[in-house]
């Protein structure tokens, strides 16, 4: 215990070094919170509330995905995700757009590096709990990414899915998809 409140008071002086970046150059502090971030994930989650540190990782997830770093864009909104859901705050009312934000990066982040299954379900999840159609959007698409995808691929439950989606969105089609389309 005494480690990891060490390793808090560090991270706060390090998250701070990132804060009060007194030259005005956006990245000269950045590995602060990279750092930082990776010390508040391994301490005992009582040291630091959740919502916090799940704001944290999605602020260094998003550094990632700038940097094109994939695999550690996902692997900080799926911490951002993990925290969320400790804190308990997950879909309600104060915390619901930040959830919204983390849960649509999750799904893009996982989709990116293959995880099909694994963004379908959080897609689920967002059709499940969002409010309006518009904050469904990005769900929506992956799911209709997500059937065409993967092991258990099938681009005519794909297509199905998409023409579902438009038809969501006010987009009607006035034929049905051919044969050699849903080959292409």
């Amino acid at each position: 215990r005494d480690r990891d409140e060490l390793l808090v008071r560090l991270s706060n002086v390090l998250i701070d070094l990132t804060n009060n970046n007194s030259n005005g150059s956006a990245n000269t502090n950045e590995w602060a919170l990279f750092v930082a971030v990776d010390h508040m994930n391994s301490v005992l989650p009582e040291l630091i509330p959740r919502i916090e540190l799940s704001r944290l990782n999605y602020r260094v997830g998003k550094l990632n995905l700038a940097q094109r770093a994939t695999f550690g864009d996902n692997e900080h909104f799926l911490s951002a995700l993990a925290c969320l859901n400790d804190s308990r705050s997950k879909w309600k009312e104060k915390e619901y757009q930040f959830t919204l934000l983390v849960l649509n990066e999750v799904i893009m982040s996982e989709f990116s590096v293959g995880h099909f299954e694994m963004a379908f379900s959080h897609v689920q999840d967002v059709l499940e709990n969002a409010l309006s159609l518009e904050d469904k959007f990005t769900a929506h698409i992956y799911r209709m990414k997500a059937l065409a995808e993967g092991e258990n691929r099938d681009y005519k439950i794909g297509v199905a899915e998409g023409l579902k989606i438009c038809d969501l969105y006010g987009f009607k089609f006035p034929n049905s998809p051919k044969k050699s389309d849903l080959m292409k």
